[in-house]
């Protein structure tokens, strides 16, 4: 070994090796070299011939040096090629696939065209080429997934659009038309602000002490009901006495004649009790009381034709039950002919005037519109609240379906990637086997932070994945439709 080459340094063949031949290629030389170099030694040892003893002496020192210094340099150079040799099989069937490796192999060719070292961030035009070969089969790969995530999107928007139609349709509940209590037509966002007004109006009064328009439970509302019905079936068996209704036959002229009779009178009975109690509910003070002086002209007539009908119900239940105890009991029946039926007669003015003096308590007048305009909206009300309630339910439906797409996208990507990430294992190796950019490698980006195609290098010039189409899909699972504020 020379004297100036130290053992750990690499060994250069370049002042020995002919111009144009490969580092890893074993040492060659011409023939006319070959004649040079014989002709070299021929003369040499004619030199050697003629020469003293000493300077033979030194002649012999130095081809011992450097018969040493050769065998040294063939032995560096042949264990150099045997590593190459040995690191480009290993890499090679790395590659995976004999498509990458002939990419391997024309990269490396490639950078022996280029003779010099270089930048690793640009790409050159073989490593391009090799990029956009991992990008059509990742744009492939992607493709394939279209078919799924299309099926899986068509879903996510038909839940979307039976929602959103939920939605508007509640929306547009308040802007339809409804009769108004007062008389014509207003829409049921303005029924429904007149029925606030009207509620801040009570809510005022009750606040400031008084109580005219406080309310007799919920049972008594129900009596003058209750009283109707009773008043019917027993006026319905009065008049079917009279009438000789044969209670055998299901149909007959003189059941309906009973039956209209009965309802004619109830209807008309019950109409002037509940129109008494209502006037008389105009003349409330504050204290809840009824201010009889205060009744007009048409109260006092409503009142007093109330009276009159409950009179007469009373005579016609005192009659009808003294002839049912006589014809049951007969010439026995004593005082039970009078007590039973003015005990029954007593009963039936009670239970009328029971009907009025609920209708006198129940409230005031304010009340009685707030309860009509609550009424007049409340189907509609209803309605939309259910369409809420039905469009809300399939939030978790459309949050299922979203993640499912979303999931299908990311296997997708995960999938192209795979691709890219190849492609540019494939310039990896072949730049470890050139060592063309240096022998360290570049800094490596992380996949998990990125939603889209990316192996493990992000460089300016490297081609693009186009996932228009992925993102499309993304974009219409994650958007909302319109809703009814944003339509026209």
């Amino acid at each position: 070994m020379s004297e100036q080459q130290t053992p750990d340094q690499p060994f250069d063949q370049s002042a020995d090796q002919p111009a144009g031949q490969s580092f890893d290629q074993p040492f060659e030389q011409s023939a006319d070299q070959s004649a040079d170099q014989s002709g070299t030694r021929f003369a040499d040892v004619a030199i050697v011939q003629s020469a003293d003893p000493s300077q033979l002496t030194a002649a012999g020192l130095v081809i011992a040096a450097a018969r040493e210094n050769l065998a040294d340099r063939a032995r560096a150079d042949a264990l150099e090629r045997r590593t190459r040799r040995q690191l480009a099989r290993q890499l090679d069937a790395g590659a995976g696939g004999s498509l990458a490796r002939r990419f391997m192999r024309g990269l490396v060719a490639e950078q022996d065209l280029i003779g010099q070292q270089r930048d690793p961030a640009p790409h050159t035009h073989g490593e391009t080429v090799v990029l956009g070969h991992g990008k059509a089969r990742a744009e492939t790969a992607l493709a394939r997934s279209g078919r799924p995530l299309e099926r899986q999107t068509r879903r996510t928007e038909a839940v979307k659009a039976r929602q959103a139609r939920l939605r508007i349709q509640a929306g547009l509940r308040r802007t339809h038309r409804i009769t108004h209590p007062d008389g014509g037509e207003r829409t049921v966002a303005e029924t429904l602000a007149d029925q606030e007004a009207q509620r801040a109006s009570i809510n005022a009064d009750i606040n400031a002490g008084s109580r005219r328009h406080d309310r007799v439970s919920r049972g008594f509302r129900q009596l003058p009901g209750l009283v109707a019905v009773l008043d019917f079936l027993l006026l319905l068996f009065f008049f079917a006495g009279i009438t000789n209704v044969n209670w055998s036959m299901a149909l007959s002229i003189e059941l309906a004649f009973a039956i209209v009779l009965a309802v004619m009178t109830t209807g008309v009975s019950y109409g002037f009790l509940a129109l008494a109690g209502r006037r008389m509910r105009c003349c409330k003070d504050d204290s809840g009381a009824i201010r009889f002086d205060e009744l007009d002209r048409l109260a006092k007539v409503v009142t007093a034709a109330a009276v009159a009908a409950i009179a007469v119900l009373a005579v016609l239940m005192f009659v009808r039950m003294r002839a049912e105890v006589l014809d049951a009991l007969g010439h026995r029946a004593g005082a039970t002919a009078m007590i039973v039926p003015a005990a029954l007669a007593t009963v039936s003015v009670l239970a009328n005037a029971l009907v009025i003096v609920v209708h006198a308590l129940d409230g005031s007048t304010e009340v009685d519109r707030l309860d009509a305009l609550g009424a007049a909206v409340h189907s509609h009300l209803l309605a939309e609240h259910r369409q809420q309630a039905k469009g809300a339910v399939l939030d978790p439906t459309i949050d299922v379906l979203g993640r499912r797409t979303r999931r299908t996208a990311v296997k997708a990507v995960t999938a192209a990637s795979r691709h890219r990430s190849a492609a540019e294992t494939t310039i990896d190796l072949a730049r470890a086997v050139h060592q063309g950019v240096g022998p360290h490698s570049e800094p490596t980006v992380n996949p998990n932070q990125e939603s889209r195609v990316l192996g493990y290098r992000q460089a300016d010039t490297s081609p693009q994945v186009d996932e228009r189409a992925l993102r499309q899909v993304l974009e219409h699972v994650d958007s909302a439709l319109p809703s009814a504020a944003e339509l026209p």
